[in-house]
């Protein structure tokens, strides 16, 4: 008799390796472990279960699975561990039976460093350590316990308090680390800046944007010691938990930073402004080599759209621009500063543009709604005037003024500057873009697209549209609420 293809041991293993283990986090860039959709594979009948047993035990974490079964776990299997709240010599016994561990999260202490280090040694293949909660450390402790882990990429440092600089910096070990992640308050902790100088293979800089991460950053200092020492740094990211940003960076901060290496491929930061100062440095040191920019704006200046065009003009390399803004009132025509300049961005391929939702603009969708509806009720009307009264200081005080706001041809509200320049957006604009693979998120059609979309968004996506005529490779749009995607490129 025949086995069936579906207790296949070879086909079982391999189906086995692409069930993820990790469901993405919707509060933080990254992913929570939940074996859920393998545990269920392990129930299809006894064969299954055990050819893919040992796949479960790939990866224990002690922070979603019970710390009292650690004891009992003689998997030698395990390729990602995570330690919390666990005795060390329980961790250590546990780390040595398996070398195979290519990810390590783990608390140390001034106590347990040599014994870690110790059994860090026996993982030929460990290429990501996060180290947690150390307390009272000396870098030279950092440099004693990765010296010997030839092949470690990426290092992060959680939650540590007084990590002091070396004496000695000239006799501590080199570290072949390429990304450093730093989740700790940087007052609270010296030597972060000094442990730059034993990272000769640094290619990546991220921070969290937690509690007071950048008070009394030492901006200067890092940039000198990254561009003596770091000769690959390329890359300078700051993860932002959903929208809520505790900490940033100070103008003259990310200057500095901007200086410590000739050539910044990523730049994906929270902000304060775009401020000319800002964008000029940028642009001056780093215009032939940008590839991804992704900046997320605190405050919002006039000027903020000139100067993204600047870089939209400027970086001919770029694949990936994202201008993320909160919404604030501001007069719609900032939003033709992004047009100032043609576009340069051959390479693009994905672009995102949020903060041109005005007051004004959300007003303008009620106004439409008024009209359409003929709506003479006063109590309505009293109540828009006050609500546009409260957020839009262009507007006069007087309430007769409602009427000419109401009025289709009326020229005194702020959206009709654009108009003037761009009064008759193109009637078949969706059915233009829909023609060229172009998909709304929504799955509209043209038809249903063209009539939800306010006169204004119709103007600013058509201007968009006709800056990327010249960007080939582009496959993702996102404007405001809008996102539009295509998959059949036209590579020229």
């Amino acid at each position: 008799m025949r086995d069936s293809p579906i207790d296949l041991v070879e086909l079982i293993y391999r189906i086995g390796w692409f069930v993820s283990l990790w469901e993405r986090r919707p509060d933080f860039p990254g992913y929570t472990f939940d074996p859920k959709d393998l545990i269920a594979c392990l129930q299809v009948n006894r064969t299954w279960r055990r050819t893919l047993t040992p796949l479960l035990w790939t990866v224990y974490d002690s922070s979603a699975q019970a710390s009292s079964i650690l004891a009992h776990v003689q998997s030698t299997h395990l390729r990602e561990l995570t330690l919390f709240s666990v005795r060390q010599q329980e961790s250590v016994g546990l780390i040595k039976r398996n070398p195979s561990i290519t990810n390590l999260t783990i608390g140390i202490t001034n106590h347990t460093a040599k014994l870690l280090g110790e059994a860090l040694e026996s993982l030929p293949k460990l290429r990501v350590l996060s180290l947690n909660g150390g307390e009272d450390l000396c870098n030279s402790w950092i440099t004693e316990l990765l010296g010997n882990v030839s092949g470690l990429e990426e290092l992060e440092l959680k939650d540590f308090e007084e990590l002091r600089p070396c004496r000695n910096p000239l006799q501590q070990p080199f570290l072949s680390v390429t990304k450093l992640l730093f989740s700790s308050p940087w007052p609270m902790n010296p030597g972060f800046a000094q442990l730059f100088r034993f990272c000769p293979q640094l290619e990546s800089l991220v921070f969290e944007s937690s509690r007071n991460v950048f008070s009394n950053f030492p901006a200067e200092e890092i940039s000198g010691n990254l561009r003596e020492c770091c000769s690959k740094f390329k890359s300078l990211q700051c993860l932002v938990k959903g929208e809520l940003v505790y900490s940033l960076l100070d103008e003259d901060d990310i200057c500095y930073m901007f200086q410590s290496t000739q050539c910044l491929v990523n730049f994906d930061m929270p902000i304060r402004d775009l401020t000319p100062k800002f964008c000029q440095t940028l642009v001056d040191a780093h215009a032939a080599h940008l590839e991804t920019v992704r900046i997320h704006l605190r405050r919002q200046s006039s000027d903020r759209f000139l100067m993204a065009n600047k870089i939209l003009a400027s970086c001919p390399q770029l694949t990936v621009f994202e201008l993320v803004a909160g919404s604030q009132i501001y007069y719609p025509e900032d939003i033709l500063g992004l047009f100032e300049q043609p576009w340069r961005c051959t390479n693009l391929r994905e672009l995102k543009l949020t903060g041109f939702q005005t007051h004004g603009h959300v007003l303008e969708r009620r106004v439409a709604f008024l009209l359409q509806t003929n709506v003479q009720n006063e109590r309505v009307k009293k109540d828009l005037w006050n609500s546009m009264k409260m957020g839009a200081d262009w507007l006069e005080t007087q309430e007769e003024d409602l009427d000419l706001f109401l009025d289709d041809t009326d020229t005194t509200t702020p959206w009709t500057w654009v108009y003037a320049k761009h009064p008759d957006p193109d009637p078949t604009l969706y059915e233009s873009l829909a023609s060229r693979g172009w998909t709304n998120s929504m799955d509209y059609t043209p038809a249903e697209m063209d009539k939800r979309t306010s006169r204004l968004n119709k103007i600013v996506h058509q201007l968009v549209f006709e800056q990327l005529s010249d960007s080939p490779r582009i496959q993702k749009v996102t404007l405001e609420h809008d996102t539009f995607s295509r998959t059949h490129l036209r590579i020229v």
